[in-house]
């Protein structure tokens, strides 16, 4: 009989080992996903928008790129002022 319950602890030992094995596995597994997940940088600055940045007229610089790839109608003195 002591055999028998000897027996039977040793495989209720191995099946929570295995239990435990395996959510481990699961959550090593699921943190190596999650570490693997990019995202996504802004782009990054030209060498004449870095210097803007710098010297504090970047949004200066962007209006000005985007008023002269504008193909209407464009005020001047706002041209003028931001040049």
């Amino acid at each position: 009989m002591a055999e028998i319950a000897r027996q039977f602890s040793g495989i209720i030992i191995r099946m929570r080992f295995l239990s435990g094995i395996s959510v481990f596995v699961v959550a090593a597994l699921s943190l190596a996903a999650y570490a693997q997940k990019s995202e996504t940088a802004p782009p990054a600055l030209t060498a004449s928008e870095k210097t803007a940045d710098l010297v504090g007229i970047l949004p200066e610089v962007k209006r000005l790129h985007e008023l002269s790839s504008n193909n209407g109608p464009v005020d001047r003195w706002q041209l003028l002022w931001l040049h």
